[in-house]
């Protein structure tokens, strides 16, 4: 079970990694998370509204 734990952290570090690389190419560096995480949020919020 700790393999698969391990296996899943560094896919997680690699998104990440991913994730950031993608938004310095598109130019949209926020501190606090991407554009694309803020639009996220703000659909499950508005979901969770209506």
């Amino acid at each position: 079970m700790s393999e698969v734990v391990d296996l899943l952290n560094e896919i997680l570090y690699e998104l990440r990694s991913m994730n950031e690389k993608l938004d310095d190419i598109r130019g949209n560096k926020y501190s606090d998370g991407s554009l694309e995480d803020i639009f996220d949020k703000l659909d499950e919020i508005n979901g969770n509204i209506g």
